[in-house]
């Protein structure tokens, strides 16, 4: 069951407020991945890093940023042990686009 933290909402802006993965810890050190939705959708990730986190505060403060230059994103990033999972688009236009969203939806709803 999941229980507000008094420290709700810990960010507002649309520079990392966003969850982008789970909580890493690193050297013994946490950190945050959030979404960096600054002029667009998926402009990267903001990486935050965790000073306090018990049952009455959360303290972060920001790192570092983390994109690509020939792709949008990454905006999500999960790591676990020895494996990494990140997502990433290109922004470029298709005729078939319609098409692939129209089979993808049907496939969904079977």
């Amino acid at each position: 069951k999941y229980v507000e933290h008094p420290s709700n909402p810990i960010l507002i802006n649309p520079s990392g407020a966003r969850m982008a993965g789970s909580i890493v810890k690193y050297n013994k050190n946490l950190y945050r991945f959030g979404q960096n939705n600054i002029d667009s959708y998926g402009n990267g990730i903001d990486i935050f890093e965790i000073q306090i986190i018990n049952k009455q505060m959360y303290k972060e403060t920001y790192f570092k940023s983390v994109g690509f230059s020939n792709a949008k994103g990454p905006h999500t990033i999960d790591i676990l042990k020895d494996r990494m999972v990140v997502d990433y688009y290109n922004k470029k236009f298709s005729l078939l686009s319609g098409i692939r969203r129209i089979r993808s939806s049907l496939k969904s709803n079977v």
